[in-house]
Formats: C-alpha cells, structure tokens, sequence
C-alpha cells in the first residue's frame, strides 16, 4: 500500500459547497513534496469561521492558482510519481475530510479519482483515539505536544502534514510491535 501523506485546507466544513485553497502531499515512497495554494471553484461559500482557523483572507486567496489549473498540476505531479505504481492510499489527520475534497475536486474538474487513488486510508487521528493518549482534546497541535511533534505552523497543508507523518512513525514506533 503505497502512501500519501496529504492534507488540505478549506474555506469550510463541507465539500460539495466550500473549497480547498491548499493542498500539500508528501509521497511516502519518494519523499517528493507537493504544495498549492488554490483560488477555489466560481461560486464557492467562503464560511467566515474558516478564515479564524487558518488566517487566510478571502482577499488573499483571490490571487492564488485558480482550481483548473491547480489540480492539473497536481495530476501532473501526481503521474510523475506513480509511474506505473497503480493507486495511492491517502494518509492524514482526519484524512476522511480530505479525501471528500479531494473526491469533489475531482469530480468538478472531470478526472477520475480512482485512477489516482483507492478507497483504503490512514487515519492518525483514528489511531489516536483509539490509544487514548490521556488528553482532552485530540486536535493535531494538542497531540503533537503530548507526543513531543514539532508542528510549526498549525493550520498551514505542508506543515500539518508533515507533523502528521512523524506523529504516524513515532505512533507506530511506540505503541505498534
């Protein structure tokens, strides 16, 4: 099962409505990095409550890679680094919202989803609520200091998912025999 570590940013909660303004993915297999900063769909619901948790404006993401041209880049880069390696499984923090973005911009943007990836993730934040980990809430940043994580940036795609695949490693490390 061949990973990638993904995660994206939103204007909101639900995928039909809101819209990804970063998506960053690092290939567990290559350790090949990719980020964008994305100028969601004409028509999508900027919810005010998104702009408190990552502190991008609206002003500011009307200048960023409009989403036709953002998510051709991440196929391209995407077809890059499969080969001919078949489908990814996508690994994150809650990944399952991920995945319904992701699955969503596909499907505005008529590219089929699984040709890319198939319907088989990891959750760290499953894994974390599974072990428990003895504190009150089990957001990223929060269980990153439990687990001694460095998150530098909360809230931006590359940094989260980069603390959520160490936090993966050092779960498995620990706890996985």
């Amino acid at each position: 099962m061949r990973k990638l570590w993904l995660d994206v940013e939103t204007t909101g909660l639900d995928a039909t409505t809101n819209g990804i303004i970063q998506l960053a993915c690092i290939d567990d297999e290559t350790n090949d990095k990719f980020s964008i900063d994305i100028k969601p769909f004409k028509g999508c619901v900027y919810d005010k409550g998104a702009e408190e948790v990552h502190g991008i404006s609206e002003k500011t993401i009307s200048k960023y890679t409009p989403e036709h041209e953002a998510v051709l880049s991440f196929i391209e880069w995407l077809d890059k680094i499969k080969g001919n390696g078949g489908q990814f499984s996508i690994a994150g923090y809650n990944s399952r919202f991920d995945m319904d973005f992701i699955v969503d911009l596909f499907k505005r943007n008529k590219i089929q989803y699984w040709d890319y990836f198939n319907y088989y993730d990891v959750d760290v934040f499953a894994l974390v609520k599974i072990l428990d980990l003895g504190v009150g809430n089990k957001k990223l940043t929060t269980i990153c200091e439990t687990m001694n994580v460095k998150l530098d940036d909360a809230h931006d795609a590359m940094s989260d998912i980069k603390a959520t695949r160490k936090l993966y490693k050092k779960i498995m490390k620990r706890y996985v025999k």
